[in-house]
Parts: C-alpha cells; structure tokens; sequence
C-alpha cells in the first residue's frame, strides 16, 4: 500500500479493541472510586499498561468519582480514555519491536490511520454535543472540554507513527522477498545488515531499532526528493502536473512528521547511551541524527516554498560540517572548550556584523531585487553558521569526555508563558527549544523572547540555547558570553 493512500478500513477491528478498553476501562473506574491518586497511579499502570501523565490521571481520577451512569459526561471520557490508551499501544508496538514483520507493521500503520480518524470524530461529535446539547450546563461543557483536552491523543504522533510502521513495512517486505540492497540503494551496507537483522529475527546485541527508523526515514524522503525533482519546476506545471506535486506536497509533510518524531528517539537513546558509556551504539545514533538533519536542510526549503523555482544556492551537509569541526577540536593544540568558545563565539560576531553590513547597503542603495538576492545569500551562510554552531557545541559538551553534568531540563509549561514552546531537547548544558508561531513575530518580538528565554534557561544552568522554528531552522541563538541574537532575515 502506497504511503499518502487512504488505507483500507479497518473499522471493525478497531471497534473491536475500543471495545476491550471500554470494559477495562469500566471495571479499572470502579475499582479506583474514592482512593488516592498514587494508588490510582499504580492501578492504571498494572491493569491497563499505561503511565498516565498528571493531566491524565486526574482526570481518570475525576473520571471514577463521576456520579452520572449516562450521557455525555460518562460516554464522552470513556471514548478519549479508549482511543488514548490504544494509540498510546499501537505507537510502542511500532517503536519498541525487536521484529520487522511487513504483515504486523501494516497492521500497526493501518490502525494508527483509523485511529487519527477516530480522533478528529471525536473532537467533531464533542464540539457538536458541547455547542448544541441544551441538556449541558456550563458545569458540564466545561467539564467534557477539559477531559477531551487532557485525554485526547496528537494526531501528529499517530500520523508519524503511521508513516513510519509502512516504510517498515515496505523495508521489512524488500528484505525478505528480494535484494534489499537493490531495491534500496540509499541504505548503506550496515543499516541493510541492521534491517535484515531485525526481518530475520537475527537481532544482536548492538543492534538499533531507533538507527533502523532513521534509516528508514531519510531514505523515504530520499525517495520523494527525487520525485519532486522529477515534476521538474513548479512554473512549469501543467493541470494533471500540478495535481501529482500537490500528491507529494502532502506525502512529505506527513513524512516531515515521522522525521521528526524518530529525530527526538535518537536524542534520547543518545543520551543513555552516552550515560551508560556506551561508545559505539552513541556514535551509531549520531551518525543516524546527522543523515536526517542533513535531509532535512533538503526538505524545508521545499515545504516552505513548494511552488516557488529552485534557485540555486549552496548545499549545507551537516556530515560535511561535523567533520569540519571535529577536525578543527582535534587540531586545536589548546583547551578543546577554548576553541569551541571562540568557534561560537566567532561565527555569532561574523554573523552580526555582515547583517549589519548588509542592511546599512540595503538602505544606500534602496535596490529590493539586490536585497532580495543578498538576503538570500546571507540565509545560506547563516544556515550553514547555525549547523556549525550546534554541531561544535555537540561535540564540546556530549562528545567530548569531561564535560560537565547536565541541568535539569525545565517544564515546557514554564517556557510556554514566554514562547509557544512545542518541546525541548537537551545535550548537557546545550537546550534546543522547538517553537511554533516564529515566523508570525517581527524581529522586536523574536529578539524578546530570545531574551526572556535565555534568561529562563540560565537559571537552570543551561549555558547554551538554540530556537528552532515551526519549519526545523535554527531561527536563534543565545549564550551566556555573547547573548541572544537572531539567525537569518525575512524575505
């Protein structure tokens, strides 16, 4: 089955496990009415195999001490926990699998698009019921509001996990019917071994599942990379032309999902490996975070201009750079730390003053097709400034041995008051902030939060903080030595 296609329906086996939940679900509500919610915690876990975040276990909690046996507020709760809990399942079924099986990976992938779908009716039947019910008061809206907002599950995991568990499928059907390195020919000859490893059930103890799923991801959007080249350029489109790029569009937007949710896994993975010193398997996983940045550099410009003519401008290959700057930390005969404090440190000011540089032409010559131009050669410099920045500061803080404990990462809740903070990631003292609603700020805006957020972080002892935009760009820096600065203008 192609990715992007509707799947065929499996509705009726999906009402079949929401119809197991709803009777777990029911006998787990009984049990739990007037206790504590550590007890509460731990019954959840036991029967339903699922850890609750707070949110979730209060209202469960709230859930089990509901009085009404009917109607919206008990049908509603129930119906979010079920879909909840069940894509919560389907998602570790995809992810954690020792086995590539193609037959279990398009059942898993074929459930999960059910599931979103089941999702977005639930959201449509409770705006409906909450807008329209006049036997709902305003105890009771809020009430079902607040569950369905606790409970329900992002349609953005579903739909990654989604596209994921098929490209698996695919993969997991190549290496087990043909020659996968023929099929294939964007894998390199250890990521085939790993693939066939896990199809063959022939797993060491080396082996990576979250390394396979980079894998399987960049050569997914390899693969669509090269059909959008294929279209040739979107001025030349013709009706049926237009149709298929648009078919595309859509296909590496949901395929931008599943990049970035296994982008996330390998940070963690990359982190207990490091911790449990485990050299080879963190080298391995950052090999695999570097291809899918490196594909991503690729990926954005187009979703962010898709009908816009290619223009030709210089490559930024993360591996490329990384190697720049490992060779530079080798070389350097002084403190390691040292040099990576005035690599940063370098760059930021080189940025800033050839921006300064920059505008102070702009406004003498007052020519915008020459900005326009000059703004697009200062992104490309500066895209290449902020890999640098954050490869050298991966090296310094994660790779090299020495470096100093990390802080503890702050609540995403706390950044939020300052930011539209999706979530964050963190390497020792490094923090990666993903932000949403960047590009709908003027620079006053942005440089603001910047600063507000840098100050947040330091007082978690984070010396180092990188904002990253709703497209997956480094729109900001912020250091303790040199502040906070914006990376890139608008065109």
């Amino acid at each position: 089955m192609g990715l992007g296609a509707t799947p065929a329906t499996r509705a009726h086996e999906l009402q079949d496990r929401l119809d197991l939940l709803s009777f777990q679900i029911d006998t787990l509500l009984d049990s739990l009415s007037g206790g504590n919610l550590l007890d509460a915690r731990r019954a959840i876990t036991r029967e339903l195999h699922f850890e609750p975040r707070a949110e979730e276990l209060q209202t469960i909690a709230r859930m089990a001490d509901e009085e009404s046996t009917e109607g919206p507020r008990h049908e509603f709760p129930r119906r979010f926990l079920g879909a909840r809990i069940l894509g919560d399942r389907t998602v570790k079924a995809v992810q954690d699998s020792r086995t590539l099986d193609a037959q279990q990976m398009k059942a898993s992938a074929d459930l999960l698009w059910e599931l979103r779908e089941e999702s977005r009716r639930l959201e449509r039947e409770l705006e409906a019921i909450v807008e329209t019910s006049e036997a709902l008061n305003q105890k009771d809206r809020d009430y079902l509001l607040r569950a369905g907002d606790a409970l329900s599950y992002s349609e953005d995991i579903l739909l990654a996990n989604s596209v994921l568990a098929y490209r698996l499928a695919e993969l997991a059907d190549a290496a087990a019917t043909e020659s996968l390195e023929a099929a294939e020919p964007g894998l390199t000859a250890n990521e085939r071994e790993q693939i066939e490893g896990f199809t063959a059930k022939n797993i060491t103890e080396g082996s990576s599942r979250v390394a396979v799923d980079a894998a399987a991801v960049r050569t997914l959007i390899e693969g669509l990379l090269g059909s959008w080249e294929a279209l040739g350029p979107p001025s030349a489109d013709d009706p049926a032309i237009r149709v298929d790029r648009d078919a595309l569009l859509e296909r590496m937007h949901d395929a931008q999902l599943a990049l970035e949710s296994v982008s996330s896994r390998i940070q963690i993975h990359q982190d207990e490996a490091l911790v449990a010193k485990i050299e080879s398997l963190a080298d391995e996983l950052r090999e695999a975070g570097r291809g899918l940045f490196s594909i991503k550099l690729r990926l954005v410009p187009i979703l962010r201009s898709p009908y816009e003519d290619a223009t030709a401008k210089e490559s930024v290959d993360l591996r490329e750079v990384a190697e720049l700057a490992a060779e530079e930390q080798a070389a350097a005969g002084g403190s390691k730390r040292e040099t990576e404090d005035e690599l940063y440190l370098g760059a930021l000011k080189d940025m800033r003053s050839r921006k300064e540089v920059q505008e102070q032409e702009f406004r003498k010559k007052g020519k915008v097709s020459e900005a326009k131009r000059a703004r697009r050669r200062m992104a490309v410099m500066l895209v290449a400034v902020g890999v640098l920045s954050i490869t050298s500061a991966v090296v310094n803080f994660v790779i090299l041995p020495g470096s100093s404990g990390a802080p503890e990462e702050p609540a995403v809740q706390e950044l939020r008051s300052v930011a539209k903070t999706k979530r964050v990631e963190t390497a020792g003292p490094m923090m990666i902030t993903h932000v949403d609603g960047w590009n709908d700020l003027d620079d006053t805006a942005r440089q603001t939060q910047v600063d507000k957020l840098g100050e947040m972080v330091a007082d978690d002892g984070f010396q180092m903080m990188f904002v990253v935009n709703e497209y997956g760009e480094v729109a900001a820096v912020w250091d303790q030595k040199a502040g906070g600065g914006l990376v890139g203008a608008p065109e």
